[in-house]
């Protein structure tokens, strides 16, 4: 097998946007992404039906903080408050695309953020979305709109925060030897010229086998990649989180294969909550 035969390539870069600061650092990222990939971007606005219907609901109302300031809520009046930011997130999306020479699209849907964002999704896209921002209304760190995203992703979802992330940052991919894991691998391959696989803990699954194993196959598949360059590294437990290699480099972002046997969801999130770095979701399914 060549390693043309094991690329994955993205044909669409589809970014969640609404305006918030995140979600514009999510459409950087996007359309870096697009331009190195030569893909499609696609702009999508949610008008969120859960606003619509809670300003529709008798003395429905905005607080402003910290003025205290109450503003009156009204179905027409929310309709026109969503219209006016999707307008105002499709002349940001359009800058952007024609600054990078880009081809773009942009799509307004009225639905639960979370249903609509996945959606549309195919396993081809990559679908890019800020960890915070207006889409999500919960106070934590990560909110319904990703946890839904790790619950419920058909395709690859980078997770942004702070700075966008750039292809040239090393992506450091968790690799238990699961067909998962294996795409996921494939897929940080293909994002980044810099590349680090970290061998995490056999699970104790059919799917896993133990260390040295995973270690040989990860090292045959980046064979296949022409990624000889990259040796794997072995990580370990702490808790219910993975620990990296004393000295291992913390830069860049993380790559988390949603099968990871070693970890339950919850860990997950939590992992996720309390990185600093941007996060790859890749769900399973075939390598294609």
């Amino acid at each position: 097998m060549t390693a043309h035969e094991v690329e994955i390539r993205f044909r669409r870069i589809r970014v969640g946007i609404d305006v918030s600061r995140q979600s514009l650092v999510a459409l950087e990222a996007a359309a870096d992404l697009a331009r190195t990939l030569e893909a499609e971007i696609e702009g999508i606005f949610i008008e969120d039906i859960e606003l619509l219907q809670a300003a529709s609901r008798p003395g429905a109302a905005e607080i402003a903080y910290p003025s205290g300031v109450r503003t009156e809520l009204t179905f027409p009046g929310m309709e026109c408050h969503l219209r006016a930011l999707a307008r105002e997130a499709r002349e940001r999306l359009q800058a952007e695309a024609e600054r990078q020479r880009l081809r773009w699209t942009f799509h307004v849907a009225r639905g639960k953020v979370s249903d609509e964002l996945l959606a549309r999704g195919l396993e081809d896209d990559l679908l890019i979305l800020g960890a915070r921002g207006r889409l999500s209304r919960t106070f934590g760190r990560i909110g319904s709109t990703v946890k839904d995203a790790v619950a419920l992703a058909r395709g690859p979802v980078l997770l942004v925060r702070g700075a966008a992330p750039r292809l040239g940052s090393c992506l450091i991919s968790f690799f238990d030897g699961s067909v998962c894991a294996e795409k996921a691998l494939r897929i940080a391959s293909s994002l980044s010229r810099k590349l680090s696989v970290v061998i995490v803990p056999d699970g104790g699954t059919e799917e896993t086998r133990d260390s040295d194993a995973v270690e040989r196959r990860a090292s045959e598949l980046l064979r296949e990649l022409g990624r000889e360059d990259v040796r794997p590294v072995r990580g370990r437990m702490s808790g219910n989180k993975i620990v990296l290699p004393p000295g291992h480099p913390r830069d860049g972002a993380i790559v988390f294969p949603l099968d990871l046997a070693c970890l339950a969801r919850q860990d997950l999130l939590e992992m996720i909550e309390e990185s600093d770095l941007p996060v790859l979701l890749v769900p399973g399914g075939k390598v294609r």
